[in-house]
């Protein structure tokens, strides 16, 4: 007979192996440098239980960002657009949250080895979610000077998030949502 818990619970393990061993080979070479056979040897799997989950190494990869994407949009959607210009550190808390629970993947992700392609999808449902709201707060005349600003903004953010898990988190989240609502609001008071 077979018990759906005890299933469920393999593979999430499973996946948890094959996560890990991504993550530890995404500390030395490139995603697209990793094979199967390497992930699998790593994390101590053989590969026919790695075709039981995944198609090849790319769908594995993309099912990992789905997740993390999705949840990315889950903190997102907590929040309004309006906050982030007015009070933006429950917003940064709740990202610098989601941030350290999956620090080692977003660090692999992010880091030297990473995927540029998921950075560029996560710059993309951030500027999709608040870019027209902001807009409209700043003159038309301003427009470019208003891009400049955002996209600093943004870019320093990465930047601060990039160093701090690669200094092992050692501030709270609480911390690095206050840092990062002053650079904001900085650069916002600059451009009003």
């Amino acid at each position: 007979m077979n018990h759906p818990e005890k299933t469920d619970r393999r593979i999430r393990r499973t996946r948890t192996l094959l996560t890990n061993a991504l993550i530890l080979l995404l500390k030395t070479k490139s995603f697209h440098d990793i094979t199967v056979k390497e992930l699998c040897e790593t994390a101590d799997i053989n590969r026919g239980t790695f075709y039981l989950h995944y198609d090849d190494i790319y769908d594995m990869m993309g099912q990992l960002e789905i997740e993390i994407v999705t949840r990315f949009e889950e903190v997102l959607a907590l929040h309004s657009p309006e906050e982030l210009g007015s009070d933006p550190n429950d917003l940064l808390y709740d990202l610098f949250v989601f941030i350290e629970e999956g620090a080692d993947l977003c660090q692999a992700l992010l880091g030297q080895y990473g995927d540029i392609s998921f950075l560029m999808k996560l710059k993309a449902i951030f500027h999709d979610r608040f870019w027209n709201v902001w807009l409209h707060t700043f003159q038309e005349s301003d427009r470019s000077r208003y891009e400049y600003t955002y996209n600093f903004i943004v870019s320093g953010c990465i930047g601060l998030i990039e160093t701090w898990l690669s200094s092992g988190h050692r501030e709270s989240p609480k911390e690095m949502a206050a840092l990062a609502g002053s650079i904001i609001s900085s650069g916002i008071r600059s451009l009003l």
